[in-house]
């Protein structure tokens, strides 16, 4: 179909389907089953959490947003890298990530990924947001943002251009330190305000990335260690094992 692409904003031929989440998150989570369809799971804020679960038609995509070229190549090539970065495969020494668990005197414990990309993974999550912020799907429907913060982002993703620290700064925390938490869950994004700042949380099997929507974070000091850093840092928080569901539930909406 023909019409007005929404990232570039010329009039191209737009694609059937564009995935809002990228679709090598679900298939090397092993999140898809033997049919190429999800597990869409019903869960209530009990002790057992999982109440049953029915298959749903693949991942969430949507059609006449973006043209070939943005989608393929643009948002594609930030896809690219991270795909190699979580998942492994061949990239430049200086941008392939190397983690590693510490623990602090306060026996917080966090894993820190090195080597990471700032303009490329930083981008790549971006594209996520903007994407789930534009999209008409019903999953997405917390991830309301301003007309300025959308074309904010539209702009840093058309642009190649990543922001200072302190323009939409990305946290993450994980429980995959807990064998006993579900790996193979993507989670409906929920939407927060936290002392009068919006932030978007969502699940990406066992790590929840953080948004803060922000063009102008006014303390980049106190979160360059915190965030994804033009260090090319990137720390993942621990959940106390045993507390997954219990931040799961705080932090998800289903």
């Amino acid at each position: 179909m023909k019409g007005i692409c929404k990232l570039c904003g010329k009039s191209e031929e737009l694609l059937n389907e564009s995935h809002i989440i990228p679709d090598f998150i679900y298939r090397d989570l092993g999140i898809f089953n033997e049919n190429h369809t999800l597990n869409r799971l019903t869960v209530k804020k009990e002790k057992e959490p999982i109440v049953h679960s029915r298959s749903i038609p693949s991942s969430e995509y949507e059609a006449g947003i973006l043209c070939s070229k943005c989608d393929n190549e643009i948002i594609g090539g930030y896809e690219n890298y991270a795909k190699k970065a979580m998942f492994g495969g061949a990239l430049p020494s200086d941008e392939s990530p190397i983690v590693t668990d510490y623990v602090t005197p306060q026996n917080i414990k966090y894993s820190q990924a090195v080597g990471i990309s700032y303009p490329k993974f930083k981008l790549f999550l971006l594209s996520i947001l903007w994407r789930m912020a534009i999209s008409s799907r019903p999953i997405f429907y917390q991830v309301e943002l301003s007309d300025e913060i959308k074309e904010k982002l539209r702009l840093m993703i058309l642009n190649d251009d990543p922001g200072d620290l302190n323009e939409f700064p990305i946290y993450g925390m994980t429980y995959l330190n807990d064998p006993s938490m579900p790996r193979d869950i993507i989670g409906q994004p929920f939407r927060a305000e936290v002392d009068g700042n919006t932030i978007i949380r969502i699940l990406l099997g066992g790590i929840f990335i953080l948004y803060h929507i922000s063009i102008g974070f006014h303390d980049e000091n106190r979160i360059e260690n915190l965030v994804l850093n033009k260090k090319n840092e990137w720390k993942l928080f621990h959940i106390e094992v045993g507390k997954g569901w219990e931040f799961f539930f705080k932090h998800a909406s289903w």
